[in-house]
């Protein structure tokens, strides 16, 4: 878990397992590279965060009282094709 503040929100950011730390640091640096667009997102909604094209995050703004946002996957490029 981590805390981030965001035009002086809190920001709260949790990890499943399936996400290594390293991917877990990464993606805490995309949700903070993208501020207001991170202010953004609605409760229960989910977001792909793609990361310079290498690696997406699918990441999950949980429905509760504070800003948490979970992430759930670290896909490689590899492994994402456009339909």
């Amino acid at each position: 878990m981590r805390k981030l503040y965001i035009k002086d929100q809190e920001v709260i950011v949790t990890c499943s397992r399936n996400v290594d730390w390293t991917g877990f640091q990464r993606a805490c640096a995309s949700i903070s590279d993208l501020e207001n667009e991170c202010l953004l997102i609605k409760k229960s909604s989910l977001v792909l965060i793609s990361q310079k094209e290498n690696e997406y995050f699918v990441i999950e703004r949980m429905n509760t009282d504070t800003f948490t946002l979970h992430i759930h996957y670290n896909i490689l490029n590899q492994q994402v094709y456009k339909v």
